[in-house]
């Protein structure tokens, strides 16, 4: 300062610093209601008001149990359903055996009353049924269900008189389930390979071919002479008995 000069008194305003330090004590108490509410939300009392989070937690674990009960049922039910159905294919097969056996046994019971009948003419010495002989049957392919087949015709007397006409050859047996009889054309047989035309006998042999899947039982044979003085008929003979190993 310069000798001489009045120094100038300072103008306080009154109220200013007093406003400041209301502003700060406010924001004092902001901040210590602000810790109290959050000490007392979640250390007081953390489980007054669970948060979304939790909730959808406490409900996804819920789901989570049901489904694993579900799963669990549903696995039980399905080992249920396959033992059902093995018990039920059981049963059908073993009814279908049993059918097939019995069908088989009244093939075989039908062939013995037939053979029955032929030998019963034989005995009573009908010169007019024509005798069939050595009929044999054996596989012919190893690749495919083709078989060989002989057999012999012949007459019970001897006589000047000439045997024409034919016979025709059949097999009947199972096939899906189902009894089929097989025709000369289905088996491939040519009918003029079993053209009857002897005095005394003839010998005849040729192939034949069964389908896919075909179980033979019966092979029966006809014998058709055209002559009135010989008398028509068929014989039936079960297969496993004229096959050859």
């Amino acid at each position: 300062m310069k000798q001489g000069a009045v120094p100038t008194p300072r103008i306080v305003q009154p109220g200013r610093d007093h406003q400041t330090i209301k502003w700060l004590i406010l924001l004092a108490l902001c901040v210590v209601a602000a810790w109290v509410w959050w000490t007392q939300r979640h250390l007081l009392w953390p489980d007054a008001a669970p948060s979304s989070a939790i909730v959808a937690l406490t409900r996804w674990q819920t789901t989570q149990n049901q489904l694993q009960v579900l799963q669990s049922a549903r696995d039980d039910f399905r080992l249920q359903l396959i033992t059902a159905q093995r018990t039920h294919q059981v049963d059908q097969q073993a009814l279908a055996a049993v059918q097939q056996e019995l069908l088989a046994l009244q093939n075989e019971r039908a062939v013995l009353r037939r053979e029955l009948e032929f030998l019963k003419t034989l005995v009573s010495g009908d010169v007019t049924v024509l005798q069939l002989l050595d009929l044999k049957v054996w596989s012919a392919a190893a690749d495919k269900p083709a078989y060989g087949y002989s057999l012999t015709v012949s007459k019970r007397a001897k006589s000047r008189t000439k045997v024409r006409g034919g016979l025709e050859i059949s097999v009947s047996g199972q096939q899906d389930g189902e009894l089929v009889a097989l025709t000369m054309a289905e088996l491939g047989i040519n009918p003029k390979q079993l053209s009857m035309n002897f005095t005394q006998f003839q010998t005849f042999s040729g192939e034949f071919v069964l389908p896919d899947r075909f179980v033979p039982e019966l092979i029966t044979i006809a014998v058709q002479p055209k002559s009135k003085q010989f008398r028509q008929y068929q014989k039936d003979i079960v297969w496993r008995l004229v096959i050859e190993p």
